[in-house]
């Protein structure tokens, strides 16, 4: 577990962006495309995803916190790849 940085859940973040990602649908159809919604599942006391790498985990690259902060941005980079 994560022992300095940020340790809050965000409250309903997940919620809110599937609400954006369905009203985005019903208001623009097929005329434009759904967005992508990059999504981690993991508790912030594992893996702070939205911070730079050194700083996502208190593990070295070898634990798991840093596969998962890897796997999460590749998901990035593969959705705007694909907007492009």
């Amino acid at each position: 577990d994560r022992t300095e940085g940020c340790m809050e859940e965000d409250f309903q973040t997940v919620e809110l962006a599937l609400d954006f990602l369905d009203e985005w649908s019903k208001i623009q159809g097929d005329r434009t495309g759904t967005p992508h919604a990059i999504i981690c599942h993991l508790h912030r006391v594992k893996i702070d995803a939205n911070r730079n790498r050194a700083n996502a985990t208190d593990a070295g690259p070898e634990m798991h916190g840093d596969v998962a902060w890897q796997t999460y941005h590749n998901g990035i980079a593969s959705a705007i790849q694909k907007a492009i």
